[in-house]
């Protein structure tokens, strides 16, 4: 299954998480992350992960939890989105 992993750094935590972020590998758990984008600002972003296991997916987002929040979604692409809508008008 595919997640939206928005995630927003917390007021002065900036230098911290790009300390974190250059300076240590990042571990997944077991999640495959697919994309990741970074707004201009340097703030915010998204991260597209793959996973099959929620607990791993959660693991992943914790070891970032004194710098940043992650609002994690489940996601699809057009085709499970249509079938979606699909369904639900049946």
């Amino acid at each position: 299954m595919k997640f939206l992993c928005y995630y927003k750094i917390l007021p002065g935590k900036g230098a911290d998480t790009r300390a974190q972020w250059t300076g240590t590998e990042e571990n997944w758990f077991g999640t495959t992350m697919l994309a990741r984008y970074h707004a201009a600002d340097g703030q915010h972003g998204v991260v597209i992960v793959e996973a099959d296991d929620v607990s791993a997916l959660s693991a992943w987002a914790m070891q970032w939890d004194s710098n940043i929040i992650v609002d994690i979604h489940p996601c699809s692409e057009d085709d499970g989105a249509l079938a979606d809508i699909q369904m639900g008008e049946g």
